[in-house]
């Protein structure tokens, strides 16, 4: 039997982000004599081959400013912390093994600020864009993960279930008819017979109950988080291993 209780703060200072083109012109033209740094980010229109407006070569014809550099730079910060559990437990049970195996995830929070110029987030128990990969995914501040199993002679079986906490969106349009995702389960079936040699035979259910994907408002066009929830619903699978 095994318990783990394991603590994480970890924090990245100069990660790799880009800054928006609100984030540059807003802290250009808001500095005193237009004397930030960041309107050096500012090249003109004539830099990005279009043809500059008569009052400033700093806007195109349509009065927009233009050329921005908003290429990749070390001015990002990262910030997150949290509570691992986990607890192992096997024992014998008739003629075989019985075992256990649970783990959760408290996220205490998940911090980001763009730059120096940008306000910091906490995405911890939200839903919304990940600053690494822009995708919309759920940052829930509890996850958990359980088995349990049962191996005899020469066979195995598993379930297992799987927990999404609530989460709410993190930016939510004021049109938007669904912010909220309830605390989300899913379970699991894993078979295995391995009787011969080198040989093992697997079969098993993937989101066995067909819990639907939780309905949200306007994200990626499907109106929901694909990156975070099962979309395919109950999905029944199998495979033979041959090792040489």
């Amino acid at each position: 039997m095994g318990f783990t209780v394991d603590y994480f703060n970890i924090n990245i200072d100069d990660a790799i982000g880009t800054l928006t083109t609100n984030t540059i012109v807003q802290g250009c033209y808001e500095s005193p004599g237009f004397s930030s740094p960041l309107c050096d980010l500012i090249t003109g229109a004539a830099a990005v081959g279009s043809s500059p407006s008569p009052t400033s070569p700093y806007r195109a014809n349509d009065n927009t400013i233009a050329g921005q550099l908003l290429n990749s730079q070390n001015v990002s910060t990262f910030e997150t912390s949290g509570v691992d559990l986990g607890f192992d437990y096997s024992m014998d049970a008739g003629p075989g093994v019985v075992s256990v195996n649970l783990s959760a995830t408290y996220l205490h929070e998940w911090k980001y600020r763009g730059s120096a110029e940008d306000p910091t987030i906490d995405l911890a128990g939200y839903f919304g864009a990940d600053p690494v990969t822009t995708a919309i995914v759920a940052f829930p501040e509890w996850k958990f993960y359980g088995t349990l199993g049962y191996e005899y002679d020469c066979w195995s079986a598993f379930t297992t279930v799987r927990m999404l906490g609530e989460v709410d969106d993190f930016d939510p349009s004021p049109a938007a008819l669904a912010t909220h995702i309830d605390t989300t389960w899913y379970q699991d079936v894993n078979f295995n017979y391995f009787r011969w040699e080198n040989v093992t035979l697997t079969g098993g259910i993937r989101n066995m109950w067909n819990q639907q994907p939780p309905y949200v408002t306007n994200y990626d066009d499907m109106n929901t988080l694909m990156r975070s929830y099962d979309t395919v619903g109950r999905f029944f699978y199998g495979s033979v291993t041959l090792q040489f």
